[in-house]
Parts: structure tokens; sequence; C-alpha cells
């Protein structure tokens, strides 16, 4: 997809299959009833600005900050000389520069590091810690979600700017008083708006506000705690196939393993940045060998805590008895509702491969997006199943004949 487009489409969820692909049943999410907003203190805002700060980030990031216009907020890739990643920052414009939303886990770190190359560049890299990020959650189906989302925006957005553009806007980025600023970002699907609703999408909106003023409220908005916040949002971020990479998996991954091209998180159109010849060797000359794919697992232990990014698990062939056959490294998993999904990096050959937990095992369902190299492991799970299926009658009499 183009750099600055939602990989899903905001009226539906990503197709998962069912039963009989070997594929886990759509995912679900809890029923968000109404709009929901709540504190994300796992991600934190970073500054660059000054008459350099364009050509600084486009020499430094994956992705081009240059061609999608003042309106995008856009993923990117930060990554060290051997091309592995050590940052997933979510980059939209300010009056004066940029904004990247990234790991709180990394900030200290990738501030530090950043400066390094500042130079002589008109360029100030600047953590802002005296704002504080917020999400808000909006089904699409939800009763007064509109003027809901409109108010929630208001207390963020400029005075003069029109919330509603905002809101109407695919990924759009504004910024008030105090540096206060606010984008919408990739939808998430599965979020119903009602217990009858059937399957649904939430719009998603990332909000920096200044901390002495709380966090934006509004009639209609129900008030999360910060662990249920940053659950839906991270649930999100692993639907829509987007990595996010954290302390314990910086330095970890190329890009290309943990699906960045295809998440819209890579240009080779633009110019170098830190271990781009790595990144496009891989892409013209290389095999890659392993990639990300989604694991759901339902029911699980509510009690059981879960893996955190970096951590291994064994792959299996689907079956409760099947012996290993590899590992997994996690990108990032949720538990959620009595269930538990994770982004994990596996080999890109590996068939109908199964996740295995304590009491449990994760099967994989379909990112909205084909995994690089997950076409033919697929066609190969698929030909196999076709071949040892049993043969009617005619078919044996017809092979005889």
């Amino acid at each position: 997809p183009a750099p600055s487009a939602p990989p899903v489409a905001p009226d539906a969820a990503p197709d998962a299959g069912d039963a009989s692909d070997g594929l886990a049943p759509p995912p679900h999410a809890p029923t968000l009833r109404a709009c929901a907003a709540g504190p994300l203190d796992a991600l934190v805002a970073v500054d660059v600005t000054g008459a350099d700060a364009e050509s600084f980030l486009q020499g430094q990031l994956s992705n081009d900050v240059v061609a999608p216009g003042p309106d995008a907020a856009l993923l990117a890739g930060w990554c060290s000389p051997k091309g592995r990643l050590l940052a997933s920052p979510i980059v939209h414009r300010l009056p004066d520069g940029f904004r990247l939303a990234v790991a709180a886990d990394l900030v200290e770190a990738l501030v530090r590091r950043l400066r390094m190359f500042v130079l002589r560049a008109a360029v100030t890299v600047a953590h802002r810690d005296d704002l504080a990020a917020h999400a808000l959650f909006a089904p699409v189906r939800a009763r007064g979600a509109d003027a809901a989302v409109r108010e929630w925006l208001g207390a963020t957005v400029a005075d003069g700017a029109s919330a509603a553009s905002v809101a109407a806007a695919p990924l759009r980025a504004a910024t008030g008083a105090d540096g206060a600023s606010v984008l919408r970002w990739h939808d998430l699907p599965g979020a119903a708006s009602g217990a009858a609703a059937g399957p649904g999408t939430a719009s998603r909106f990332l909000a920096f506000v200044p901390r002495t003023a709380g966090g934006p409220t509004a009639d209609g908005v129900a008030a999360l705690e910060a662990a249920a916040a940053d659950a839906l949002w991270r649930l999100g971020d692993l639907r829509a196939g987007l990595p996010s990479i954290r302390a314990a998996t910086a330095d970890a991954f190329v890009p290309q393993t943990v699906n960045f091209g295809e998440a819209g998180g890579l240009s080779f159109k633009k110019g170098c940045y830190p271990g781009q010849e790595i990144v496009a060797r891989m892409q013209y000359l290389g095999k890659l060998k392993r990639h990300a794919r989604a694991f759901r697992a339902a029911p699980v232990d509510p009690d059981a805590p879960a893996p955190g990014p970096g951590a291994k698990l064994d792959v299996r062939a689907a079956g409760a008895h099947a012996p290993a056959v590899g590992d997994a490294q996690v990108v990032d998993a949720v538990a959620t509702d009595g269930a538990l999904e994770l982004l994990a990096v596996v080999r890109v050959d590996a068939e109908a491969p199964e996740l295995a937990l304590e009491r449990s095992a994760a099967r994989e369902f379909d990112l909205p997006y084909a995994p690089p190299g997950a076409g033919e492991a697929r066609g190969r799970a698929a030909a196999a199943k076709a071949n040892a299926a049993p043969q009617t009658s005619g078919e044996a009499s017809g092979g005889a004949s």
C-alpha cells in the first residue's frame, strides 16, 4: 500500500478465513458499546524541528517523509548500520518539523543517537516529556460516535482548525497550543458497537496533550484504564500487521522480517539512510528465511502472563501432540477477553504452524496483507491437503479406467 494509506479498509475487518482452511476463526475484540479513551503510557513524543528537519529525517528513516505531504501520518523504521530496526516510530508533521511517536522504553537511546547525526544541521531533537499520549477508540456504528469524536478532538486541535475534518480524513495531523497534536491511525477491526452487532470496526486516534491539562474528555466517551487502552491500541497494530519495535526487540530484525514493506514502512525510491544498503540487498538479492505472522489462542489461562516482545516459543505443525519443528520470536502479544493474540516471526516455509503455549496452542489467522513468502507456503499446504483428500467412488473408477 501507499505509505500513508491504511492496509485495512475502514468498513471491514480482515478476512481471517475459516476452520476448513486450517486457520483460526476471525478474531474478535472486547465489545465497545460507545467511544472509549485512555492514556497510552507506553508511547512518547520526540520532536525533530528546525529548518533542516525534513532533510535530516529523510536521511535517517526508512520511509519517505517528503512525498506523502503535510497531512500524512506514516510508519517508518530507524535502522542500525547493519540494517536492523532500532525503532519503529509513527511520524507526522508539525508546523516547524516532525513528531515521532516512539516506544517509551526506547526514547533515551533514540534521542541520544539521533543527536549524534545532527552535526551542523539546523535541527533540534527533543523528547517532549511534557506531553502525554492518549488513545480514542470510536466504533463506526456506535450511536453518537461522530459528535463524541469531534468533541474529544476539539481539546487537542488548534484554534480555528476543524475537528470534523480531522475525524473525516483517513490520516491527518493537527497541532494545537502547547504542542498538542492528534492523528488518526489504522482502524481496529473486530470491535463491535453492541452485543448483537457482530464484528465491527473502531477508528483509532492518537493525541499528545500537555500532562498538566490531563487527558481530553467528551460526553459519550468512556474512560479506559491505562492497561486496557494500551491493550486495545496494541491489538489494533497487531491485527493491521504493524510491527512495533521496543527495547527487547531493538536491533533484532531487518525490516522485511517483520513485514515492514507490506505494512507501508519502507520506500525504495528515496535516498540513503543508515542500513539502507542491507535493506535493499535483502529486497532485491536476498532470500527471506523468516517473516512475521499473526496467531491467536482461545481460551487461555487468564492468570498466565502474555509472552513479552522477544520471547521464544516452540513452533509445531498442527496437532496437539506434534513435535516442535522450530521456534518463533514474539514481536508483540496481547491478552484480551480470554484470548491471546500474537505477532511472531517464524520460518517462511512453515506450513500450518502452531505456537506452543503453556496449556494451549496459538493458531494462525490472516493479516490484511500477504506476508513475504506466505503465498508459497500456503499453496503447498493447500495442495497437500487436496492430495490427501479421500476420493469419491466416481473418481476412483475413473482412475482405474
